[in-house]
């Protein structure tokens, strides 16, 4: 089976174009920058019609996996998030429709809940967001909905939670995650420590990314049974960012300084996953989310 994925030179498109190139997919990667998996690389931009024509047409593609997006909780760049986020997207699935392509693993995220309501957040749980990110997001799992409806798409959307950790010397090399920022001891900013929780300090749900990655198998295996599915992944459990460093100092036995700033606007305070439908439909379940673990396999493939 040949698979594309959008956004493979990605923290996330890394480790699962290596992870699908294990179970035995071909794989082809379109990014604007190289990726460090070894694989057949397009360089460009993934909305452009002329190199997505040029991808079908010549490795016959069976399923996209839709990785690329502008991922940020600015409440101020709506126009570029939008743009990348939906208009490309709508690009890329009107050019799918052209080549007979009608198979889509989609990278939704937690966010397009907002502030969480209840604990922990299931597919059910009211959709609000509160940063123009996860607004995109949602906006662009209906967009898949109504092309399901109209043109037969299959499509699984995953709400992926705070992915973390490390695989096979493949990770989050540019340290734009909190655990990774943490362990460099670079610039650590702590934004809000008046939340309303235990410690003032935001909430998450960490999963590993090997564990996303094996999530995006299982769908792509199971595109016919659950052709329009939408899906949370998370651990089930969250921790503060407080607790994210301290796990850090007890793993490397060392003090990690941090400032206080204030909170950015669009982070909800809490977020954690409740991720039994994953389980109960597609048989997934977190085999690697343990904090410590995620801590420790980030330090072992730096």
């Amino acid at each position: 089976m040949n698979i594309l994925i959008t956004g493979g030179a990605g923290y996330i498109g890394n480790i699962t174009a290596a992870y699908l190139l294990k179970q035995g997919y071909d794989v082809v990667i379109v990014d604007k920058v190289p990726p460090m998996v070894k694989t057949t690389t397009y360089l460009g931009d993934f909305s452009d019609s002329d190199l997505l024509n040029k991808i079908f047409r010549t490795h016959y593609i069976d399923s996209v996996c839709h990785f690329a997006a502008m991922a940020s909780v600015d409440l101020f760049e709506p126009s570029y998030i939008f743009t990348n986020n939906m208009t490309k997207g709508i690009t890329l699935l009107d050019i799918m429709r052209q080549h007979g392509c009608n198979q889509l693993i989609f990278s939704s995220t937690g966010a397009v809940y907002g502030e969480s309501q209840y604990l922990p957040i299931d597919e059910k749980h009211p959709q609000h967001p509160i940063n123009p990110y996860g607004e995109s997001k949602l906006m662009f799992e209906k967009i898949l909905k109504w092309y399901h409806r109209a043109y037969g798409l299959k499509f699984i959307a995953f709400r992926f939670f705070n992915a973390a950790g490390a695989w096979q010397s493949l990770g989050d090399h540019h340290g734009r995650h909190l655990i990774n920022r943490i362990i460099e001891k670079s610039d650590l900013c702590i934004y809000g420590d008046d939340y309303p929780t235990n410690d003032g300090t935001c909430i998450r749900d960490y999963v590993h990314v090997l564990d996303l990655a094996r999530a995006v198998h299982l769908g792509i295996k199971q595109l016919d049974t659950f052709p329009n599915g939408i899906y949370n992944l998370g651990s089930g459990r969250g921790f503060s960012v407080l607790e994210v460093i301290h796990a850090v100092q007890s793993v490397t036995d060392g003090i990690v300084d941090y400032r206080i700033e204030p909170r950015r606007l669009g982070d909800p305070a809490i977020l954690i996953a409740n991720s039994e439908k994953a389980h109960q439909e597609l048989g997934w379940e977190p085999q690697f989310s343990d904090l410590m673990q995620i801590v420790k396999d980030i330090i072992i493939n730096k």
